[in-house]
């Protein structure tokens, strides 16, 4: 292989890495940030049954509730979706660094 050849795979290799630890970057942001969205859901919910307890007039209360566990649902949902996005961003960037290696130590 020649000089140049070598520098361009480098180049690539190089390239590849650096696209897949910024996708893996921004795919553990968007965990972070759904999973936090989650709990905020839960201490809300938590927060609706103790008023649900002290409240003279539950139906208010019960569907506010209701409401605060469909979100939580579909929101855990999204936070299982993008735990799969960060996982498959980890072994992209995974794949990528050890392909760079292998080709520095080959050359």
């Amino acid at each position: 292989m020649t000089d140049a050849a070598g520098r361009s795979i480098k180049k690539l290799l190089v390239a590849r890495r650096d696209a897949a630890q910024a996708d893996f970057i921004a795919a553990v942001h968007d965990y972070d940030r759904q999973a936090r969205i989650v709990d905020d859901l839960d201490r809300a919910l938590c927060e609706a049954d103790v008023n649900l307890e002290n409240s003279a007039g539950p139906s208010v209360q019960t569907k506010h509730r209701r409401y605060l566990l469909a979100t939580r649902f579909s929101e855990t949902a999204r936070l299982e979706a993008v735990r799969t996005r960060r996982d498959a961003a980890r072994a992209a960037l995974e794949e990528a660094l050890s392909a760079k290696i292998s080709f520095e130590l080959l050359g």
